[in-house]
């Protein structure tokens, strides 16, 4: 009867699994499997649930370290918004945080801006980087130090 217990959370490890695109139940499947063997040969029931459970701790640690190099062995691409800081664009419309009213033209794309420091105000054709995101106002700074 315990055979069948076993054979359960294998199977339940191996839908799961399968249908994730995440390890989630992997370690399990060998310990079940164990356990399963054991149950065959009438092995005691608290030597199984003992094996079960080191061989899945073990298991975890074990695939934790064989995969820590394929998990983010990239470095992470900024994406969307993220993108742009560290970009060079144009002031389109004059930069004035105490008005609240700006635009920056990166890549053929227009977004609100505001100054870094916030009592600077910068011109229409001026070059600016961003420095920063805010919710989705990009945060510049003046690249050419020209008089207002």
């Amino acid at each position: 009867m315990v055979e069948y217990i076993w054979l359960g959370i294998l199977i339940l490890a191996f839908v799961v699994e399968i249908s994730t695109a995440a390890l989630v139940s992997v370690w399990f499947m060998p310990g079940a499997f164990i356990a399963l063997l054991l149950a065959a040969m009438s092995v005691p029931i608290w030597i199984q649930v003992l094996v079960f459970s080191v061989l899945s701790i073990v298991m975890l640690l074990l695939s934790k370290t064989i995969f820590k190099k394929f998990i983010r062995s990239k470095p992470i691409e900024n994406t969307n918004a993220d993108a742009l800081i560290g970009e060079t664009g144009i002031v389109t419309e004059d930069i004035d945080n105490i008005v609240g009213k700006g635009l920056v033209k990166i890549s053929s794309q227009i977004w609100s801006a505001r100054s870094s420091d916030e009592m600077q105000k910068i011109k229409q054709g001026t070059l600016v980087r961003v420095k920063s995101i805010e919710g989705v106002k990009l945060i510049c700074e003046k690249i050419n130090q020209t008089e207002d």
